[in-house]
């Protein structure tokens, strides 16, 4: 595992590049997307917001702060021993790391993310026929990794817009999918 991750980190800070935001540059990154869990109960896909701060180090390194959580569907059914179950999956999470963009394509870049992550997921669960429902939450705290591919449509809109789509594994379990756009300051 110790391998695992030098050579991640290896990898991604040991490309050179240029990036979109300099040497104390400050940003939101606003996004929504979907997020799913890959357990037994295989649950409906969530709808998520994450609301990102970042501050560029280097030209190609930002140390980014990530708070994002579910805010509807989740939701699951299952027969066990005659009876049905039905629940909701939810979480919030609050995220710390660096990230490394690399424009290869004039305005197009690559950005891969490493940080530390914590929060919770809850589960609610009731039977069918019953007014009892049970709740279930986790902590999570655990190292978190994302790839996403940007376009920095300053030219278009302004000097400071950039769009962003990237895949997020949050947990063992958890991962997302996320839209955004940001703005520099």
């Amino acid at each position: 595992m110790r391998r695992s991750i030098f050579f991640t980190f290896l990898m991604l800070f040991g490309l050179a590049g240029q990036a979109n935001a300099e040497n104390g540059d400050q940003y939101w990154m606003a996004k929504a997307g979907l997020s799913w869990f890959d357990n037994i109960d295989g649950p409906d896909s969530m709808n998520a917001l994450n609301v990102t701060y970042g501050y560029g180090l280097t030209k190609s390194l930002s140390a980014e702060l990530d708070y994002q959580q579910s805010i509807g569907g989740g939701g699951y059914s299952k027969v066990s021993d005659a009876e049905t179950e039905k629940g909701e999956y939810s979480y919030q999470l609050v995220s710390v790391g660096g990230a490394y963009r690399h424009v290869f394509y004039e305005s197009l870049y690559f950005k891969g993310k490493l940080a530390f992550a914590f929060g919770d997921e809850t589960r609610t669960s009731s039977f069918l026929g019953s007014d009892v429902t049970n709740d279930a939450t986790s902590d999570v705290t655990n190292l978190t990794g994302g790839l996403a591919l940007g376009l920095l449509a300053g030219n278009v809109v302004g000097s400071s817009f950039t769009l962003e789509l990237g895949y997020i594994k949050q947990s063992s379990s958890l991962s997302s999918v996320m839209l955004g756009a940001n703005a520099t300051f």
